[in-house]
């Protein structure tokens, strides 16, 4: 077993770990997170291994079947990501882990050990979020997989595959909770007297990811109590099921005496596949021995002329949909979103709503919205925007938004919280003052960016689906404000490092659902808003006429639907792309500017006519001087930096400098 020192060191720092209270009053030395369910079921250590060898590794079924590319040196490389909170298991994961893999690989008949090799190995400190899979490290690795721990976004990601594993928290006493739930319910129907009402029988179940598991149990047994009543839960987000998985690679098991297209030397080669060791046809696989190989997918997303690239192809939209498998939908390279279908499912909270019980947000007003969490106290009513949050109050805050935020009114049934920890309910739940008081600030951040030139867009979650449209589509809208955009990618981001543009008078983040709303927010000096706060600064929408939402996608998505509207309007042609709508507003009128207190001047909105007279612009189609805002703002600066002084300075030849750190130079007594 691979070791590199790390279990002596963990038994010898056993004094710093988290102590936990036991309810005989004794403690127990284990991570606060996960308190005292065992590591193998916390963590799901049976279930992950089963899911990286159905993801990876698949003994063949047809001599048909063949392969892309040879393992690198017979290794199974298995990133594992944990937060912060949980990394104190993290060695002890990746040991079960590893050897559970090892276990299950050795009891398959057609893998001797020397095949195939195992390896799995623990991430470092998160590019950006520990919410968000860290696919930048993992391929820095060239890991084959990466397993996700602990509380997620479930934000889809581009290259490569993820599994989840949110922890397993205990839900034991999923009959008592049928029968506080069924009790309230009944009790709510008699002091209203009529219980024809629909929020007396539609309930929508919310939860922490960590209780997944329970979700479906609980929906059966709750159901079984009354013939009209119906419960909805959420779901995991389409991306992230198993069915819509697409692996950047995927090994196989070759026979000895398997025939097929890829061995033959003359078939054609995809330039896009990654050949390790000895070429043997399309798939790189030698004739005449056993060996684990990797299947590539095609970039292009074209299937290969082999039949048996066909075949192996289709085989993979073949994986059953089950609570045991989580993992994220993959983009292949080149490949983007459908134009054809813009249409995508309703998500609160990060779980997606079925589009067969809630087609639209107007319907949540005849439900009862019931959260299931572990802490209502810390993860509910502690929720604070001048304080650090945790994920599940940031999980719970987004939903609230989302609620408080609805054109036709919060659901009417109100909110439950019930907690399996504590076994106890709650329906008298109010939103946290805080959270309306951020949907003020938001509103006010908002209407100061309103009154911005140069935006900057900050780039937190390099591994965002999508991520390069959703930053064209930023940008198409400002530049067609007339304002200026400039792009950063800055990793976490603090109030430090957005001190250092200051020319930037606001910053449009492009982060997951739980990062967009940045903590203790009242410190950064310079307003940082979402996407859609900046479509309402810019006019494109308006406050209040559309639910608050957070996710980034949601602003490529109405570009698109946008130009195929004035695309619809102008017969087909894309050239003209101006409407009746863009010229409704008199560009010349003033604006009032709540921020400022006056009357400031509008922004002329761009237009994309290619049939443009030059002659009647001001520049009458002569060439202009290009304007740039940062470099106004420079020339405005007294210090503009390290002056090169070129020609100014006499020549001097190289010295031997002082040796030593700064804090003891050898030679710095002799030194004036």
């Amino acid at each position: 077993m691979f070791d590199d020192g790390s279990r002596a060191m963990m038994e010898d720092s056993e004094n710093i770990v988290a102590t936990n209270e036991r309810e005989d009053g004794s403690s127990s030395l284990s991570p606060i997170q996960r308190g005292n369910i065992p590591l193998h079921i916390y963590y799901e250590i049976d279930r992950m291994s089963q899911e990286v060898i159905d993801l990876l590794v698949v003994p063949p079924t047809d001599k048909d079947e063949a392969s892309s590319s040879v393992i690198d040196n017979g290794i199974l490389r298995v990133a594992l990501q944990f937060p912060d909170e949980l990394l104190e298991d993290s060695p002890e994961v990746c040991w079960l882990l590893e050897d559970k893999i090892r276990e299950q690989l050795d009891a398959m008949p057609t893998i001797s050990t020397t095949e195939i090799i195992p390896f799995c190995f623990v991430l470092g400190d998160t590019t950006v979020n520990s919410c968000c899979p860290d696919e930048v490290a993992a391929l820095h690795l060239n890991a084959d997989v990466l397993i996700h721990y602990g509380h997620a976004c479930l934000s889809p990601t581009g290259t490569l595959p993820v599994l989840y594993s949110f922890g397993k928290l205990d839900f034991e006493d999923i009959d008592g909770a049928v029968e506080e739930l069924q009790a309230a319910r009944t009790e709510r129907k008699r002091n209203a007297g009529d219980s024809s009402d629909n929020q007396y029988n539609n309930y929508l179940v919310l939860y922490q990811l960590g209780y997944y598991h329970a979700v479906k149990d609980l929906q059966e047994r709750w159901m079984k109590e009354d013939a009209t009543l119906q419960v909805v839960t959420a779901e995991i987000p389409t991306p992230s099921r198993p069915e819509n998985q697409k692996p950047k690679c995927r090994p196989k098991i070759m026979e000895k005496d398997q025939t097929s297209c890829c061995q033959q030397p003359n078939s054609s080669i995809d330039s896009n596949a990654n050949i390790i060791g000895q070429n043997g046809g399309c798939c790189g696989n030698n004739a005449g021995s056993s060996t684990v190989v990797l299947q590539e997918s095609h970039h292009s997303g074209e299937a290969s002329s082999s039949s048996c690239c066909r075949k192996d192809e289709d085989s993979r939209n073949d994986t059953p949909a089950a609570l045991s498998s989580l993992s994220a939908n993959v983009i292949s390279e080149g490949e983007s979103i459908d134009r054809n279908d813009l249409s995508r499912p309703l998500v609160i909270g990060g779980l997606e709503l079925p589009g067969d019980k809630i087609s639209s947000l107007e319907d949540l007003s005849d439900f009862t919205v019931v959260f299931i969490m572990g802490n209502p106290d810390d993860d509910a009513d502690n929720y604070s925007t001048d304080d650090k949050t945790t994920p599940q109050q940031r999980q719970y805050a987004n939903s609230l938004l989302c609620f408080l935020s609805l054109p036709h009114g919060e659901p009417e049934g109100g909110y439950w919280i019930y907690s399996p920890r504590f076994k106890t309910l709650r329906t008298d739940v109010s939103p946290p003052p805080a959270l309306k008081r951020q949907l003020k600030r938001r509103f006010f951040l908002t209407q100061k960016a309103r009154d911005a030139n140069v935006f900057g867009i900050l780039v937190s979650n390099l591994s965002q689906q999508h991520l390069v449209d959703v930053v064209k589509s930023l940008q198409k809208i400002i530049q067609d404000d007339h304002r200026t955009a400039y792009s950063f990618a800055v990793g976490k981001i603090n109030p430090a490092k957005l001190a250092n543009f200051a020319e930037i008078e606001a910053f449009v983040i492009v982060a997951c659902r739980e990062h967009s709303l940045l903590d203790m927010e009242r410190e950064y000096p310079i307003p940082v808003i979402t996407p859609m706060e900046l479509e309402i600064a810019l006019e494109n929408l308006q406050w209040g006429m559309q639910p608050y939402s957070l996710d980034c996608q949601d602003v490529m998505i109405r570009q698109e639907q946008m130009a195929q509207k004035r695309k619809e309007s102008n017969g087909g042609n894309e050239m003209n792309e101006v409407t009746d709508d863009d010229n409704s507003v008199d560009s010349d009128a003033p604006y009032y500017s709540m921020v400022t207190g006056r009357y400031e001047s509008r922004k002329q909105r761009g237009s994309n006519n290619h049939d443009l007279d030059l002659a009647s612009l001001p520049g009458q189609g002569q060439v202009t001087e290009y304007k740039s805002e940062a470099a106004n703002f420079l020339r405005q600066r007294e210090y503009q930096g390290l002056e090169t002084m070129v020609g100014q300075t006499e020549v001097k030849p190289a010295v031997l400098g002082m040796r030593g750190i700064a804090s003891d130079y050898r030679d710095e007594e002799n030194t004036n």
